[in-house]
C-alpha cells in the first residue's frame, strides 16, 4: 500500500483518497477510517496475492476502494434517515466511482483483485460497524435477520476473509480465479 508504480499512480491515488477519505474521516473519525482503510488494503492485497502470484501489486487502490465500499454501505444502511437529495447524490457518486473502476480495470496493469478484495472487506467492515436494520434500504432482510446478528455476521466474514486468504497465501495453494485478468 506504500509502493506505487510512478508519480502519476501516486497522484491519482492521493487525489481519490483526498476526495473520498476526507469526507469519511470527518464523518467517522480518524481511527475508524484508518481501521477500514488498513483492513481493506490488506484484505485486497491478500486476495491479489492468492489469485495472481505471478505479479506484484503496488498502490493503495484496494484500501481506497474499501473506503468507497464502506461509504456506499453506510449510505445503504442509513438510506431512509437521509434526505432524498443527499442520498441520491451519494449513491450517484458511488455508482460513478465503481463505473470508473470498471473502465480503468480493463487496463492490463490494474490489479482488479486488490480492488475487489478492498471493496468486499470495506463493505463488510461498514456492515459490522453500522448494520442498522431500522433505516436500511433492504429493511425486510435486516428486520428478519436482526441488527445484532447482521453486525456479528459481517465481523465474522471479515475475520474469515483474513483466515482463509492468509492460509491460502502461506500454504502456497494455487487458486484458479477466472476473473484475474478480466
Amino acid at each position: 500500500m506504500l509502493l506505487h508504480a510512478g508519480p502519476m499512480h501516486i497522484i491519482m491515488n492521493l487525489y481519490v483518497q483526498f476526495l473520498v477519505g476526507m469526507k469519511c474521516e470527518t464523518a467517522w473519525g480518524t481511527r475508524t477510517t484508518a481501521t477500514i482503510y488498513l483492513l481493506s488494503g490488506v484484505g485486497g492485497n491478500l486476495l491479489s496475492s492468492v489469485g495472481d502470484s505471478s505479479s506484484i501489486g503496488v498502490g493503495a487502490s484496494g484500501a481506497i476502494v474499501g473506503i468507497v465500499g464502506a461509504r456506499t454501505m453506510k449510505v445503504l444502511t442509513t438510506w431512509h434517515e437521509r434526505e432524498p437529495r443527499a442520498r441520491n447524490q451519494e449513491a450517484t457518486q458511488a455508482v460513478f466511482f465503481l463505473m470508473m473502476l470498471l473502465l480503468f480495470g480493463t487496463n492490463a496493469h490494474v490489479d482488479n483483485l486488490a480492488h475487489l478484495g478492498g471493496l468486499v472487506v470495506g463493505s463488510l467492515c461498514a456492515l459490522a460497524l453500522w448494520g442498522e436494520a431500522d433505516q436500511c434500504l433492504c429493511r425486510r432482510f435486516t428486520e428478519t435477520l436482526g441488527q445484532a446478528t447482521l453486525r456479528r455476521l459481517a465481523a465474522a466474514a471479515v475475520a474469515l476473509w483474513f483466515v482463509v486468504f492468509g492460509l491460502l497465501l502461506f500454504t502456497k495453494v494455487k487458486v484458479p480465479l477466472w476473473f484475474v485478468h478480466c
